[in-house]
């Protein structure tokens, strides 16, 4: 050992040397003893592992012979446990239905008339107006298809324009 150096490395030898006499001398009288240890925790691990695998094959061929009823039976237990409510596939396809045509509904409001007059460019003008109100969230009366002629409104591309740009005059 070298007197210079700290401390610290000299107490980390200590230790290490500490620690490799004591592994050493319980070699020497429980060599035996610890071999066996290691051996017999080396079979329990094999085993659980072959416990293991036993159980989930037993369970995979039970699942696979188990009637459709008697799964049933067991989701609609697990289900009651948990408090969850499964409809039938029935009830799931009229509530698809059902949600299917709302959404037709409303998607058939949005659309536009076919019958709004106006000329290709009163068509156009609109158009940019339209894109800047979607933006808007307070804009939309303005979205819904207008026909400025038979409202008599000619000016409506500007009225909306207004809106969506108020700081234009």
């Amino acid at each position: 050992m070298d007197p210079l150096e700290p401390d610290a490395v000299l107490k980390a030898r200590a230790l290490q040397v500490g620690r490799a006499s004591y592994v050493a001398k319980l070699k020497q009288d429980h060599g035996d003893e610890l071999a066996i240890l290691k051996r017999n925790h080396a079979n329990e691990v094999t085993e659980l592992e072959a416990k293991h695998k036993v159980a989930l094959a037993d369970a995979e061929t039970q699942l696979a012979q188990s009637s459709p009823a008697v799964l049933h039976q067991e989701q609609a237990a697990m289900d009651f446990c948990i408090g969850r409510v499964r409809e039938d596939f029935a009830g799931q396809i009229a509530r698809l239905e059902a949600e299917n045509q709302r959404l037709r509904e409303v998607s058939h409001r949005h659309k536009v008339r076919p019958n709004v007059r106006g000329t290709p460019s009163q068509k156009q003008a609109p158009l940019r107006v339209t894109k800047g109100l979607i933006k808007l969230t307070n804009a939309t009366l303005l979205l819904k298809p207008v026909d400025p002629v038979s409202l008599n409104v000619p000016h409506y591309p500007q009225v909306a324009q207004k809106c969506c740009n108020p700081l234009r005059s």
